[in-house]
């Protein structure tokens, strides 16, 4: 019986280990992040879906850990999936591809900006200017 209980718990100490570090700050993780997608790339040249597929990995693994937006992540992975099934099925051109890429990470991009806006005008206002700004977009 200790056997059984011992043996998965060796098993995932020994696979930790194994795993790559996740970096602590944003800036290595940006640089970790961007080696892997370059690897990507290199791995799957003639499948979008495929590269985007490891570039969600590469970006879970190094990216989001440090990125307080999840959400916002996770938007951005699924936009670039679908759009690289498309083009993989020939139903839009690299060019179409590339400029939708483009156009939802700059959306994307836009409501990070307005969410970091709002966050440190929330910040600047006394508590009683919280309450109501709660109640107010309650109401919208």
């Amino acid at each position: 019986m200790r056997i059984l209980i011992r043996t998965p718990v060796l098993a995932l100490i020994l696979l930790w280990g194994c795993a790559e570090p996740t970096p602590r700050d944003a800036a290595m993780a940006k640089r970790m992040y961007l080696t892997a997608k370059n690897e990507c790339v290199a791995r799957y040249p003639s499948s979008l879906t495929m590269q985007s597929d490891c570039r969600s990995r590469a970006a879970n693994a190094y990216v989001r850990p440090t990125y307080k937006y999840g959400d916002l992540m996770t938007r951005a992975q699924d936009q670039r999936r679908v759009l690289a099934m498309r083009a993989d099925r020939h139903e839009i051109t690299r060019v179409e591809y590339d400029r939708e890429v483009a156009r939802s990470e700059a959306a994307i991009s836009r409501e990070e900006d307005r969410r970091n806006a709002a966050e440190r005008m929330e910040a600047r206002q006394g508590p009683i200017d919280r309450m109501i700004g709660t109640v107010t977009r309650a109401f919208r």
